[in-house]
């Protein structure tokens, strides 16, 4: 029973919309402020006074040090919009209390007494600047790119014994796809193409991954565009032949996509 539901939620979920984006990182930041608050100002000064010794000193040093590379990495790497805006309000209250230190105290007093904020913050500027610099390097020799398709797309579904008659053989510059199973004939092609009331899944916008298959393999880099819909909860059909890749899906959901590829570093060429 509990996969009959999981498989009922999986096909109603709605695509995410900006809103509730906002709505998580919004929500993220906030707790990631709160979570540094504590960290900080609470349990910092509490381990540090507790045990003055040069070794816990260290340690303390090391500790803040990894800190601030995972919360680094986190603003680089994590795509999830919470966990992402998490590790964003820690490093905001970072900075913002060491700028804040240094326009009352002076930067000798922050020097000599402050040197777990310091290292904090010198560990979080110096982390964001390698770790963007590893992933704009990693964008750019992967080279992603999806491009739309012009022209609005559905996917029709017939009888297994039908043979499907269109407009397609009048205009075989347009995209067009058809497959025939036991119980089901589909075809994808423009709208304009299909008769009138057949069953369609209408208002697709088709988009075309510009990287070619090797020797009839679907492309390994081709998952990333489908898990980055996946991620926002958009509905999608894709599809694979020969040489490329397809993805197509509701054209409101054209903005979320468009964000959530390029959250990933995945170009994308819209033809308006």
């Amino acid at each position: 029973m509990v996969h009959v539901f999981l498989e009922k939620w999986i096909h109603e979920r709605k695509p995410m919309s900006f809103s509730l984006l906002r709505l998580l990182e919004i929500t993220g930041l906030f707790c990631g402020v709160i979570f540094m608050i504590i960290t900080e100002l609470i349990l910092l000064p509490l381990l540090l006074h507790a045990n003055p010794h040069p070794t816990h000193a260290l340690l303390l040093l090391i500790t803040t040090t990894i800190m601030s590379v995972v919360l680094s990495g986190g603003t680089v790497f994590l795509h999830s919009p919470f966990w992402r805006f998490f590790c964003v309000g820690s490093q905001l209250l970072i900075v913002s209390r060491a700028f804040y230190n240094l326009l009352t105290l002076g930067f000798s007093t922050i020097v000599v007494q402050g040197f777990v904020g310091n290292n904090m913050v010198l560990g979080t500027i110096i982390s964001l600047a390698l770790l963007w610099g590893l992933r704009l390097l990693w964008e750019a020799m992967l080279d992603l790119k999806v491009q739309q398709i012009p022209g609005i797309y559905a996917v029709g579904k017939f009888a297994a014994d039908e043979h499907f008659s269109g407009k397609f053989n009048d205009s075989p510059e347009s995209f067009f796809a058809s497959m025939r199973t036991n119980n089901e004939l589909c075809v994808i092609t423009e709208s304009k193409i299909f008769l009138r009331n057949c069953p369609l899944h209408d208002e697709l916008l088709l988009f075309e991954f510009v990287n070619s298959n090797l020797n009839g393999s679907p492309h390994r880099l081709f998952s990333k565009v489908l898990s980055s819909l996946d991620r926002m909860s958009i509905p999608y059909f894709s599809l694979t032949t020969f040489e490329k890749n397809y993805v197509l899906f509701k054209s409101s959901s054209l903005s979320m996509s468009k964000h959530s590829w390029q959250s990933v570093g995945i170009k994308v060429i819209i033809h308006e």
